[in-house]
């Protein structure tokens, strides 16, 4: 059955293969109580069915704010763009990541100079996070 749905999905093209091996890959590894057991009617009758338990938390914080990020070669000449050529928001100095190691090595550039301000349409939190990062590799 594997190698039949891989072989279908050949016919359609790399793309085609993958999405076959992924089904296949993921219905093989489907834990064996997706589905749930069954109950008796008296056991029905005495409690609820048990609600599955929530996701554990991952660690990770994903925010709200929908921003686009450019990198920019310039960040004052990216800044003058979005300011005075869009018209967005910007609002204070620059920040810097030059006392905040574990910040570079997470993007592992840890000897990289790297600013970024936000850039936002009037009124608004989503926004243009724009990003300069100069001596990334020793350039």
């Amino acid at each position: 059955m594997v190698g039949k749905a891989i072989s279908k999905g050949l016919r359609r093209g790399p793309a085609g293969a993958f999405a076959a091996a992924l089904v296949t890959v993921a219905s093989l590894t489907a834990p064996a109580f997706a589905q749930p057991p069954a109950r008796s009617p008296a056991q029905s009758a005495a409690q609820p069915p048990a609600q599955p338990a929530a996701p554990a938390p991952t660690g990770l914080v994903v925010g709200s704010g929908n921003f686009f990020s450019p990198i920019v070669r310039d960040l004052d000449k990216a800044v003058a763009f979005y300011r005075d050529g869009i018209g967005l928001d910007v609002q204070g100095a620059p920040s810097s990541a030059d006392d905040n190691l574990p910040l570079r090595n997470m993007f592992g550039l840890p000897d990289a100079h790297i600013r970024w301000t936000i850039a936002r349409p009037h009124g608004m939190r989503t926004g243009v996070e724009i990003i300069e990062i100069s001596g990334a590799g020793g350039g």
